[in-house]
């Protein structure tokens, strides 16, 4: 998963109106991310609902609604879609008003929080959002890589630093 934030800060390109874009991620992500949740779950529901009536489907229907590092089992991979929407909205929003030094900085503290776990201290919170700790940074070096400026030799080191960590 790190190389598909990687990626998607590569890619990434301003959007020219901040609202729309929005709008468009929910339209491509969170909509889809529920509807498909709760068409996989239907039929446990169902069975949930007829063993414990109400108040268990109740339980049942939070605990999917809260998403992220509390589902698992078939649901174990539901943390990735709200992981990438808050991320993906958090840096279209911070990129926009703040340099490259702020983003910089917010991209180490960031990562530094989550390394040292202080945020999910805390337990998991609803949809993964303690997730986007780790993911923001992630994202943000796949956008300085894409324009940062190095020189040749200076480009060739780092490749070469980028393989071996990455093989190592």
């Amino acid at each position: 998963m790190p190389v598909f934030f990687f990626l998607s800060g590569y890619v990434y390109a301003r959007p020219a109106n901040l609202s729309e874009h929005l709008v468009k991620l929910v339209a491509k992500l969170v909509i889809p991310y529920f509807l498909f949740l709760f068409a996989i779950s239907l039929p446990a529901n169902i069975a949930t609902f007829s063993n414990g009536g109400w108040e268990s489907l109740y339980w049942r229907l939070t605990w999917l609604l809260r998403g992220g590092q509390n589902l698992d089992g078939a649901y174990t991979a539901f943390w990735f879609v709200p992981c990438f929407f808050f991320t993906s909205v958090l840096f279209a929003i911070v990129e926009r008003y703040l340099s490259l030094a702020q983003l910089t900085l917010i991209a180490l503290v960031s990562m530094a929080m989550a390394t040292v776990d202080q945020i999910s201290r805390f337990g998991p919170l609803p949809l993964a959002i303690e997730i986007v700790a780790m993911s923001f940074p992630i994202l943000f070096f796949g956008y300085w890589y894409r324009r940062r400026t190095l020189s040749t030799e200076i480009d060739r080191k780092f490749h070469w630093a980028v393989t071996v960590f990455g093989f190592g």
